[in-house]
């Protein structure tokens, strides 16, 4: 969220979010409310629609696209998936935050994201710490 220059409000309500969903999810699966594959097509449903909308950013942008640009860019995809990309996991289940939560859970397994370069600047920061913990 550092990459589209999030303010710590917006980062506190994500971490929010993300905690609420994570512990809604957890309580489904250890209570076995869920139905097999619910969670993983509930993920693939939020991903794919993910998928269009951040490869019609890709060809928006160019790559001549300066990083104001890019920015812009992405707070708008991270917008939609706050505002507009909730979808229920099952009929009667609309709470907000699962779906918001579950983006930010997507997010931090590096499946979503929403800066146009988010994965090779989060792979520049990630790999040296996981070279030096295997030394």
């Amino acid at each position: 969220m550092h990459l589209i220059e999030t303010g710590n409000s917006r980062i506190g309500i994500a971490v929010r979010d993300y905690i609420r969903a994570f512990t809604q999810r957890s309580r489904w699966s250890d209570e076995n409310l869920l139905l097999p594959g619910e969670i993983s097509r509930f993920e693939r449903k939020l991903t794919e629609e993910w998928e269009d909308l951040f490869a019609e950013m890709e060809d928006e942008l160019g790559p001549a696209a300066t990083e104001a640009q890019k920015v812009a860019a992405a707070k708008a995809i991270y917008k939609w998936a706050m505002r507009e990309g909730r979808r229920s996991i099952r009929p009667g289940c609309d709470e907000p935050f699962v779906s918001k939560g579950s983006f930010h859970i997507l997010a931090d397994d590096l499946r979503v994201g929403w800066h146009v370069d988010f994965l090779s600047r989060l792979m520049t920061i990630l790999e040296p710490a996981e070279a030096s913990a295997a030394q």
